[in-house]
């Protein structure tokens, strides 16, 4: 795996693993089951895009959450917060606050120079997270 999957540089798509933990952490702190709806506004809420169909691309994306028990699906498009050990929640929250730190970049420097009319790369802070790997 390529730490390059989580979203293409210069773009503030999200997928993989980092869509994953966004969608855990807000069932989690939501403390209650959410429609995808909710889920979808929540995410791009924080300026993030979700490739494709939103609806499609997030549930697709929970079934390994699922599969481990950290997202329970309540019913279709229903899911809510399952259970995960306080390390797991630690590394969640870690990866999802350094990925709402570099949307926050991107934001700011997708401002185009006023002469040269470019945008500046800011490098995805997850980068150096080479714990994630087996998570």
């Amino acid at each position: 795996m390529d730490w390059n999957d989580f979203a293409e540089p210069d773009e503030d798509h999200v997928r993989g693993r980092v869509l994953r933990f966004l969608v855990t952490r807000e069932l989690r702190r939501a403390r209650r089951a959410m429609t995808m709806v909710e889920l979808i506004e929540r995410i791009e809420g924080y300026g993030f895009v979700v490739r494709g169909r939103a609806s499609k691309t997030i549930s697709d994306s929970l079934r390994w959450e699922i599969a481990k028990g950290r997202v329970v699906r309540v019913s279709r498009g229903v899911y809510r917060y399952g259970s995960a050990p306080q390390s797991t929640t630690r590394r969640i929250d870690r990866l999802c606050l350094a990925a709402l730190d570099w949307i926050v970049a991107i934001t700011r420097t997708n401002l185009s120079h006023p002469v040269t009319n470019q945008t500046e790369y800011v490098p995805k802070p997850w980068d150096d997270y080479r714990w994630l790997w087996r998570t």
